[in-house]
């Protein structure tokens, strides 16, 4: 990975600030998150199959209680999996989110209306968290290209909002002691629709993931040639 290259900031008042290429974040990011949409699609296809297994196992008598179990043990591994996938997603997202940060309080004049430490203090506060990540997109994206954006980042933190607030509803409420096949039923349907808006949310960050480490590499590509 190549060096940051010091640049003096337009909006610094004194001091040299450093610039930092983004491509290899955003990679690494784009790709553990497109990972753990598709580990959330294949959750809520596993809950769908365990509502077939359960009505088969109650009903035709056609499927055995280890079918069940291995359909348990299964999902308990994918599970794991997507808490992994969504870790490193997160991690990654914040490095990239960090560095984009950074680069744009340097690259460009425009003023943004949080400080750098909240790049990672935003998703951390109660409440806050629900506002502030958004806002802190909104000014790393216009800062690049002013009076555009606002339906693009909207739309990706309603969807991420919205499905993740679901997500978590199935997953420690309706599934996790299911009382009745209709209950499991229910949150299989509800997970289907957290990872489709979650899906949803992975498209447009990485839309935005993209276009943003396109626009700074631009800039560094262009200060270096000067």
């Amino acid at each position: 990975m190549s060096e940051p290259l010091t640049v003096d900031a337009p909006g610094a008042a004194s001091g040299r600030e450093r610039v930092g290429p983004v491509h290899a974040l955003a990679l690494t990011a784009s790709t553990f998150i497109a990972a753990a949409a598709l580990l959330e699609v294949l959750i809520a296809v596993g809950n769908w199959l365990t509502y077939e297994l359960i009505g088969s196992y109650l009903t035709e008598q056609t499927t055995t209680l280890a079918d069940l179990q291995r359909q348990d043990t299964l999902m308990s591994v994918v599970n794991w999996l997507d808490i992994a996938a969504m870790l490193a997603a997160t991690v990654a997202f914040l490095c990239w989110l960090w560095r984009a940060r950074v680069n744009a309080g340097i690259l460009s004049t425009a003023r943004h209306r949080l400080g750098q430490g909240w790049v990672i203090g935003g998703w951390l506060c109660p409440l806050l968290n629900l506002v502030l990540p958004y806002v802190i997109v909104r000014d790393i994206w216009r800062a690049h290209r002013p009076g555009t954006g606002r339906v693009l980042v909207g739309c990706w933190w309603l969807l991420l909002v919205t499905g993740t607030a679901l997500d978590r509803f199935v997953r420690y409420f309706e599934l996790r002691s299911p009382d009745s096949l209709d209950q499991v039923r229910d949150g299989a349907a509800h997970s289907t629709v957290a990872a489709l808006l979650r899906l949803g949310a992975a498209v447009l960050v990485l839309v935005i993931i993209r276009r943003v480490t396109r626009w700074q590499r631009s800039c560094l590509d262009v200060r270096v040639n000067v």
